[in-house]
């Protein structure tokens, strides 16, 4: 599980862009894979009536392979958040990822089931190495963005219903 604690002391301080760096070992069992050893997360902490208001970026480098032409690459992608932190039990609710229960008599907070729900959420459903993939043909299986194969699909006559053709006849 993915643990980023934070002290009330450094919170009634003030963060102010505090860098993070979380293993990407925490994510090992799960159905992603990041490129690198490390998630960096930067955050910045508020005082507020009902404690506190933790405003983040989260750079996560993911390891992909291309839907279109099948290559590896790896896919930064950068979003911002921000949790809630309070002692006020009307505001934190079950439903409420971004909010979490903070009170009065707690030093610590862990963040990390927060930041590892952002992870998980950022991952793309699909995956473009690049907005101009030209992809693999679907003739001869060349990938595109690496040599023209020269096929020209008017020219190429489609055979898979032949076997059909002659049974019928």
């Amino acid at each position: 599980m993915v643990e980023v604690k934070l002290f009330r002391a450094d919170l009634e301080q003030g963060l102010d862009k505090q860098l993070f760096e979380i293993s990407s070992a925490y994510f090992i069992n799960q159905d992603i894979v990041i490129a690198e050893d490390k998630i960096t997360c930067s955050l910045t902490s508020e005082k507020q009536w009902h404690g506190y208001r933790l405003i983040g970026d989260l750079t996560i480098p993911f390891f992909k392979t291309c839907d279109c032409c099948l290559d590896e690459f790896t896919d930064q992608h950068t979003t911002q958040f921000i949790i809630i932190l309070t002692n006020d039990a009307e505001l934190s609710g079950e439903e409420d990822d971004d909010v979490i229960c903070f009170g009065d008599a707690d030093n610590t907070v862990d963040i990390g089931p927060v930041i590892r729900e952002l992870v998980l959420v950022e991952e793309s459903l699909k995956n473009i190495c690049r907005a101009d993939c030209k992809g693999i043909c679907q003739y001869c299986g060349t990938n595109r963005n690496r040599e023209n194969c020269g096929c020209n699909a008017n020219t190429i006559v489609e055979d898979r219903w032949e076997n059909l053709k002659q049974i019928i006849k």
